[in-house]
């Protein structure tokens, strides 16, 4: 992967993408071999065994998450995700 590349890992259930994301942040070992990350490697993770509370909004978890973003930054990111102002401020339930 080159610098300032960003990359998706897509593919089907049971394929490894989630052992191999929890690899590189260093949450498991490596199977077999080394891990060899670069210096300014950021990894944007999503996990999927997340269970937000019933009455949180997208804009409270996000916001939660990265609390030195402003409001409308916020807003400015869940949008360019094609959220809409209805779907970041409704509760996020499972």
């Amino acid at each position: 992967i080159e610098r300032n590349k960003k990359i998706a890992i897509r593919g089907v259930n049971g394929l490894g993408k989630t052992t191999l994301l929890k690899t590189i942040l260093g949450l498991l070992k490596p199977v077999s071999g080394e891990l060899v990350k670069g210096e300014f490697l950021q990894v944007g993770y999503f996990a999927q065994e997340d269970t937000p509370s019933n009455s949180e909004t997208a804009l409270d978890y996000i916001w939660n998450e990265y609390p030195a973003m402003t409001n409308a930054e916020v807003r400015a990111a869940l949008a360019r995700c094609g959220l809409t102002n209805e779907h970041i401020t409704s509760q996020m339930r499972v």
